[in-house]
């Protein structure tokens, strides 16, 4: 059996919501270098204009690292393939009528609406993962953020001073 529950938040999420409920950070949480992911050439051409516009937005807020290249294709691929249906739907409509096999006629739903649906769905399964839904976001607090970005609202939260030396 799989685990119970909702999924665990990375600490830099924790961190942003502001440490609700007190718990202490993982500190053996694997943290991979925060190095950008190469945009996959095998993804849509409209999954790469949307990984073009939400790729310096993950990167600004320090949560995308070189792991996270499946989960972002996975979401930017599954944006293209919802607003190619939804483009497709509102030329063609959700419906089309035909004849059952009495002759009698009737309105059947195209594929395209359940395909919309499906990468609806699994574009806001993505997006949870990297903060970018409202309820997603909700809890963040963001501070603001100088030059060092990330490391520096981090170490705020955290209580450090950029640059001084650790215990």
């Amino acid at each position: 059996m799989g685990k119970r529950g909702p999924g665990k938040k990375p600490s830099n999420l924790r961190v942003f919501e502001g440490m609700r409920g007190h718990r202490p950070l993982n500190e053996n949480e694997p943290k991979p270098e925060p190095i950008v992911p190469e945009k996959p050439d095998w993804i849509s051409s409209e999954a790469k204009a949307e990984w073009d516009r939400v790729q310096p937005e993950l990167e600004g807020l320090g949560l995308l690292t070189r792991i996270d290249r499946g989960a972002l294709a996975g979401y930017c691929q599954a944006w293209a393939d919802f607003k190619a249906t939804t483009e497709w739907i509102e030329e063609h409509g959700e419906m089309y009528k035909t004849k059952d096999k009495l002759g009698n006629v009737v309105f059947k739903v195209f594929p395209q609406v359940n395909i919309k649906s499906k990468a609806r769905r699994d574009m806001v399964v993505f997006a949870r993962e990297f903060g970018m839904t409202p309820s997603a976001r909700a809890g963040i607090q963001t501070e603001a953020q100088d030059d060092e970005g990330f490391g520096a609202a981090l170490d705020a939260r955290m209580g450090r001073r950029r640059g001084a030396a650790s215990d």
